[in-house]
């Protein structure tokens, strides 16, 4: 019924509108925090100080904590550029460009699921030194404000199957009604067909955390997405590990 997939969007996108719709817990980091992974929260900081989910867990261990600083990427370098570089490493629990246009590299906060997956990437990545982002290879260190792994969430991802009706299921009005509900950024979209009346599009998003998550949320309790025949699932990371993938060795 539907066609082969191909790329709709590789750029990254990044509502800054908070109109609508702001999580409690989504965590910005501003100019203040760019090199410096546990920076001093600022004005710039948009979370909830509150929330436990934005606050170290100091406690643990280096081969527990699932978070990262990667620095020296590029100025231009978007998520898709930086997920798009890991691969059968693990799932993103939360990826963020930071970028304040004043230093000649930006960085980005990267953290996975589990410890598993954080060790996986850390060996590839920093031991190994397999990771090349836009052509650099990024410096990447153990993220001092610490998180650890985000248990009874095998089956979530960063990344959404939305199908139903063709007006609601594609890429300017999910766009548009995205962008005025949550601060996200995608890595790709991928059409996998529309035949018309129906429609199948594969979200994927920087973060699971107050973007992939909020965005099945939402629509599951909006009337707008209220049909028979629409439905929205959380799909494979391709981040994620396969047996006898790159980042096995």
């Amino acid at each position: 019924m539907f066609f082969f997939p191909h790329l709709i969007n590789t750029n990254g996108i990044q509502d800054l509108s908070l109109s609508h719709y702001q999580p409690m817990n989504l965590a910005i980091f501003g100019p203040g925090g760019h090199g410096q992974p546990n920076a001093p929260r600022t004005s710039n900081y948009r979370g909830d100080p509150t929330n436990m989910r934005n606050q170290s867990q100091w406690w643990l261990t280096d081969e527990q904590n699932c978070s990262f600083w990667l620095e020296n990427l590029l100025p231009t370098v978007t998520c898709g550029m930086l997920l798009g570089s890991i691969r059968n490493i693990g799932r993103v629990y939360a990826c963020h460009i930071n970028n304040d246009g004043k230093h000649q590299f930006a960085a980005a906060k990267l953290t996975f699921f589990t410890a598993e997956e954080a060790q996986r990437f850390y060996r590839f990545a920093a031991i190994e030194g397999r990771l090349v982002v836009g052509g650099l290879p990024p410096r990447v260190l153990r993220h001092r404000n610490k998180v650890g792994t985000q248990y009874g969430l095998r089956d979530h991802t960063r990344v959404l199957t939305i199908s139903g009706p063709s007006e609601i299921v594609n890429v300017p009005f999910l766009t548009a009604y995205f962008h005025g509900k949550f601060i996200y950024q995608t890595d790709e979209i991928i059409d996998h067909g529309n035949n018309g009346t129906m429609a199948v599009l594969e979200w994927r998003f920087s973060s699971w955390r107050s973007q992939a998550r909020d965005a099945m949320l939402i629509m599951k309790s909006d009337p707008v997405f209220q049909h028979e025949s629409f439905r929205v699932i959380y799909d494979r990371d391709p981040c994620d590990f396969q047996q006898g993938g790159v980042g096995e060795q």
